[in-house]
């Protein structure tokens, strides 16, 4: 386990001091156990409930790299009769946006991964 002040420190920085990372590869970074710190990660997972069209789950105060969700597995769990049709539409700013044809109360389960191995 790491321990931190209660400051909130992240339990891993990026030094971008020389520029912004063009390239990502064989880096994992996960199930780190902290207390007084805000944890870091390459892989994240996250419920949401809501009752509409739309749910969002943000992951940018976990995720180490910005702006970059390279996979995404997710479930939609509707209450009740309904099937509604639905996608994912966005993952932006590290933002998952997922979409049903149809109002309907449901647990949005997603994770997602930040694989590397690509452009930024």
């Amino acid at each position: 386990m790491f321990a931190g002040s209660n400051s909130g420190v992240d339990i891993v920085q990026l030094d971008e001091t020389g520029g912004r990372f063009t390239a990502i590869d064989q880096v994992v970074v996960g199930r780190n156990s902290v207390e007084g710190m805000t944890a870091r990660s390459t892989a994240a997972r996250a419920a949401v409930n809501g009752n509409g069209t739309s749910w969002t789950v943000d992951f940018a105060p976990v995720l180490l790299f910005p702006n970059r969700i390279d996979h995404v597995l997710y479930t939609l769990m509707a209450s009740g009769s309904q099937f509604p049709n639905h996608a994912l539409r966005n993952v932006s700013t590290n933002r998952v946006v997922v979409e049903s044809d149809v109002a309907v109360q449901a647990t949005l389960y997603v994770e997602v991964v930040q694989y590397g191995g690509g452009t930024v």
